[in-house]
């Protein structure tokens, strides 16, 4: 049974654009990020994601396909870096 991989560079980028919001929130000086775009950014990446992989869910079953692990795996990591990002914000705002 083929997969259905088309979305996968979806998920690889909002996974980057996590990992970059990370990298600014752990190394930032002076505040380049607030709580409220923090919020904003992290809750756009889980819902972005969310939604391509419900879709994509869609689109294997209406072609017969076989569903795509990797996705759900980067999926899953892009909650837990966007939950990460918001911990790291407020151990650092202390």
């Amino acid at each position: 049974m083929e997969e259905f991989v088309f979305l996968r560079p979806v998920f690889k980028c909002v996974l980057a654009a996590s990992i970059l919001v990370m990298l600014i929130v752990s190394t930032q000086k002076k505040e380049l990020i607030n709580a409220f775009s923090l919020w904003f950014i992290s809750i756009l990446c889980i819902g972005v994601s969310a939604i391509t992989l419900f879709m994509s869910g869609f689109i294997v079953d209406e072609y017969n396909l076989g569903g795509d692990a990797q996705s759900f795996c980067m999926f899953i990591a892009i909650d837990c870096i966007s939950g990460l990002n918001l911990i790291i914000y407020y151990r650092r705002k202390q």
